[in-house]
């Protein structure tokens, strides 16, 4: 077996006390520069390996953030994952990603863990705000900083990133309004409550600001995040007695699990239906049939939470919000077709 390096070892190489390494490693006390030097020089000489179990049980930090989502694997979340890295990198730090799956507990046993872990800290997109947010309070606990995605003040007191969703449903329904849509449905799914809730209430103000009765707009959930179970929503609404002829999905995922699941029934989009997403990932453009979307800045989404959890450590911190705005992309799954 191959002798691993100790502390003492790297002392030695370099001429100092292991206290001194010691220091250097934890940043405990000032190292000066040419101390550093030759300290860097011997650990990479003995390609020393530093115990990150040791510095947690010396009172450090393990040098990770986390990213707890609710589908990982969508591209939104990808693209978001991607903005959060870049900054943690820059910042000597790796990215631990979380996937709830829209789960409460879930959720509560990945912020237990990562507390264990006493990561820096974690940027977290709860299944469900409003929902007891409390259980975040052992990543302080543990001294590590918290990151809300997609919620307010309100759920937690904590620095937070979100879209405008209200203003993303209106922009989505009133354009399928203006195309002369009349029968609407809004497709949404578990996970990220706050954002569904939202996005359906500012679809239904464009319904109402079209003088527009309320039953134009119908609601049909997905019941899961599986590439099935969101396909099966689009088998629902084709089976509807009076179909719509315009649908506002959620997320791109839902938009384009629908718009495939239309193609094998041969419903036509846009001709027999409109569709519309939410997020404008990469997908959407490169459809057969181009999908209209609400565009949100999603690799920029990521960047400002890890810069706001990264400050947390600063002085003079005070909780901040960022809120972006998003607008309208449309594409020929809207575009030419009137109700």
């Amino acid at each position: 077996m191959k002798q691993i390096s100790t502390m003492r070892d790297v002392a030695d190489r370099a001429g100092v006390s292991v206290a001194t390494v010691s220091n250097y490693l934890n940043d405990a006390k000032p190292v000066a520069s040419k101390t550093r030097a030759r300290i860097e020089s011997a650990m990479q000489e003995l390609k020393f390996v530093p115990s990150i179990a040791g510095r947690m049980m010396r009172g450090g930090r393990s040098a990770a953030v986390g990213f707890i989502s609710i589908d990982a694997p969508d591209p939104y979340f990808v693209e978001v994952a991607r903005g959060i890295e870049d900054v943690a990198r820059e910042s000597g730090c790796v990215l631990i990603s979380c996937n709830t799956g829209g789960d409460l507990t879930r959720e509560k046993q990945y912020v237990e863990a990562l507390a264990t872990m006493r990561i820096v800290g974690a940027i977290v997109h709860p299944a469900f705000t409003g929902a007891g947010e409390s259980h975040l309070d052992r990543l302080r606990d543990a001294g590590s900083s918290v990151v809300l995605l997609g919620a307010d003040e309100s759920d937690y007191d904590a620095c937070g990133v979100s879209t405008d969703d209200v203003r993303g449903g209106f922009l989505a329904v009133e354009h399928l309004i203006s195309l002369g849509h009349k029968r609407i449905a809004f497709v949404g799914g578990p996970g990220g409550e706050r954002q569904m809730r939202d996005r359906f209430a500012g679809a239904l103000g464009a319904v109402r600001a079209a003088c527009l009765a309320e039953l134009s707009l119908q609601r049909i959930d997905a019941s899961g995040t599986s590439i099935a179970a969101r396909a099966e929503v689009g088998a629902r609404i084709a089976a509807l007695s009076e179909r719509p002829t315009a649908v506002f999905c959620a997320s791109d995922s839902l938009a384009l699990a629908v718009c495939g699941t239309f193609a094998r029934l041969g419903i036509r989009v846009p001709e027999d239906i409109a569709v519309v997403g939410y997020a404008n990932t990469d997908q959407t453009e490169l459809a057969s049939i181009p999908i209209s979307t609400i565009a949100v800045p999603q690799y920029e989404i990521g960047r400002t939470a890890a810069h706001l959890l990264m400050s947390e450590s600063q002085s003079g911190h005070q909780h901040t919000r960022t809120v972006f705005q998003p607008r309208l992309i449309v594409r020929e799954s809207t575009v030419g077709h009137r109700g």
